[in-house]
């Protein structure tokens, strides 16, 4: 079984560069009831994506461990290509989610995840 959410990277209106190290995640409102995130770390939004103005997003797919760490991450889609692509993947691969429990037994489980990146 695959779940699948969605996050919105908000940056907002930045008068610096030296504001772009990090960026507020909203909660994970869409993610299925059996993923739990323990710990999330922000992606970081591009430098040149942000003095561009560029926006857009990243699917992945990855696979949650039976010790809630985050394996076998692949970039999907995203939009545009290979700008956002490295900060998600960085990310993610940072975070640590309750291992995912079947008939009493931590089990691997396939995910896909999407990361806007907005002005």
């Amino acid at each position: 079984m695959t779940g699948t959410w969605r996050m919105s990277v908000f940056i907002g209106v930045i008068a610096s560069a030296l504001f772009l190290s990090g960026a507020l995640l909203p909660p994970l409102a869409h993610a299925q009831s059996d993923v739990v995130v323990i710990k999330r770390v922000q992606p970081k939004y591009p430098r040149r994506a942000a003095m561009a103005r560029k926006e857009g997003y990243v699917t992945m797919s990855f696979t949650i461990s039976t010790d809630g760490s985050v394996k076998d991450i692949n970039v999907v889609k995203a939009k545009p290509k290979r700008v956002f692509d490295r900060a998600a993947v960085r990310a993610l691969s940072q975070w640590v989610f309750e291992p995912v429990m079947v008939d009493g037994v931590p089990t691997d489980k396939q995910v896909t995840l999407t990361i806007d990146f907005k002005l």
